[in-house]
């Protein structure tokens, strides 16, 4: 009976022994055809998707030959729009201090908004529609004004990969 024991003792060792092999086995072929598949999509995708921070291959879209209330310093596209940078008020907001760039390939929209209202100005989405000299839309692009206290101040951030640095002015446009 201790004989009966002790083959099945070595038999369920063996069956444990090839069991833990099998599972290496398949683990190792799958890290292997992961690995493949991987290198596979990466050779089957696009340059520009598989580039993670390298902005220059976006830079394109920013076109610097087109000086057109803009000019280049530093490599970057400043919009020098006199209209475009006269204050504004908007819904109680004094908008002051605006600025419009490219910089890496993107365009970067700032500005100073001042409450002049009786009453706190709400957390608010918002449009910028961005206006050639001829009046048509250059491009419209979302932001948020945030809450700002009666008399209080905040910014206006924007930033989009379009070239918007050649805008004549713009205008705000409450979202709906």
């Amino acid at each position: 009976m201790h004989d009966k024991n002790e083959k099945e003792n070595k038999r369920l060792k063996k069956v444990l022994v090839i069991t833990i092999i099998a599972i290496v086995l398949c683990v190792a072929i799958f890290i292997v055809l992961d690995k493949k598949n991987i290198k596979k999509h990466e050779e089957e995708q696009p340059k520009e998707y598989t580039s993670t921070l390298d902005m220059k291959e976006h830079a394109p879209l920013i076109n610097m030959d087109n000086k057109e209330n803009a000019k280049i310093e530093n490599g970057e596209k400043i919009n020098s729009s006199q209209t475009l940078q006269k204050d504004k008020t908007v819904s109680g907001l004094k908008i002051t201090n605006i600025t419009l760039h490219t910089e890496k390939g993107l365009s970067y929209f700032n500005a100073t908004v001042e409450n002049t209202a009786q009453e706190n100005f709400e957390k608010t989405a918002i449009y910028l529609k961005f206006k050639k000299s001829d009046g048509s839309v250059l491009a419209k692009v979302g932001a948020i004004i945030p809450t700002i206290k009666a008399g209080g101040k905040g910014t206006i951030n924007a930033s989009t990969t379009q070239d918007i640095a050649n805008a004549n002015d713009f205008e705000i446009e409450l979202a709906k």
